[in-house]
């Protein structure tokens, strides 16, 4: 998580940068659904994955549409 979290503050400065605004609202998680059901909050086992692209996605307010504008393989 330390790892998103430096990631996430390197982006924002790089966007204020190029005089983009980043969204300082950022809270990393992980969306299991888009409905109106209230589903109470759960401890649950840690979930791991390997990351091997950034994609650059815009995301279509209230429309649950999103667009890959350029996505980039990592390699290291």
């Amino acid at each position: 998580m330390h790892e998103l979290i430096a990631f996430q503050k390197a982006l924002g400065e790089a966007m204020a940068w190029v005089r983009l605004k980043p969204d300082s609202s950022f809270t990393p998680h992980i969306t299991l659904l888009y409905d109106g059901q209230v589903v109470p909050a759960q401890a649950i086992a840690p979930i791991r994955w390997t990351v091997d692209r950034f994609v650059l996605v815009q995301s279509k307010l209230g429309q649950t549409q999103h667009i890959v504008l350029q996505a980039w393989d990592l390699t290291g």
